[in-house]
């Protein structure tokens, strides 16, 4: 797979570039709430390729292996996450 890299954060999406295409990945940032995972990640929420991608396949398998290239950069970034639901 093409490198998978975060491109931005905000507090209800992370944006993921994968080769020329960008992924959103549904959440909901809590970074400066004491006590709180810093991410919830919604991974049964994760979708298709962003426009203008929208019509490029995108399946389960390679959905997985984003997610799990995105939360090794998260924690290299010592960032805390919790992934909620299963990737579809």
């Amino acid at each position: 797979m093409t490198t998978v890299r975060i491109t931005g954060i905000s507090r209800g999406q992370i944006l993921v570039r994968v080769g020329n295409r960008t992924l959103t990945i549904p959440g909901e940032g809590h970074l400066d709430v004491p006590g709180s995972p810093g991410w919830l990640i919604q991974a049964a929420a994760i979708g298709g390729w962003d426009p203008p991608h929208e019509n490029d396949p995108l399946g389960t398998a390679e959905k997985k292996e984003i997610l799990a290239a995105v939360l090794r950069e998260l924690d290299a970034q010592g960032t805390h996450y919790t992934v909620e639901g299963e990737v579809r």
